[in-house]
């Protein structure tokens, strides 16, 4: 995330390191402005390894993940199932 400072007027979100030791994964939900994923994203090195995806707000699971996303604190709940071990705003 430290190499998308620039990013920050484009998108708000939430990041968040899940698992247990030695299986930590990295997940995360940002919103960013308008419809296309815009290109200063594309470019960032670790692209390649994100699976990005439009979230639909209709769909009831989408909606679930953003709320634990959001709502989740350090070493306290879950996000998708993993338990969280560390977790960062982006905005």
């Amino acid at each position: 995330m430290q190499r998308l400072d620039n990013f920050r007027k484009h998108a708000f979100g939430k990041m968040c390191m899940v698992g247990e030791v030695p299986n930590l994964e990295l997940m995360g939900v940002l919103l960013m402005r308008g419809l296309v994923i815009p290109q200063e994203c594309i470019d960032h090195p670790q692209f390649e390894y994100m699976r990005a995806r439009k979230m639909d707000l209709d769909n009831e699971a989408d909606r679930t993940i953003i709320k634990e996303a959001f709502s989740s604190k350090d070493m306290t709940g879950t996000l998708c199932g993993f338990p969280v071990q560390v977790s960062m705003w982006h905005k």
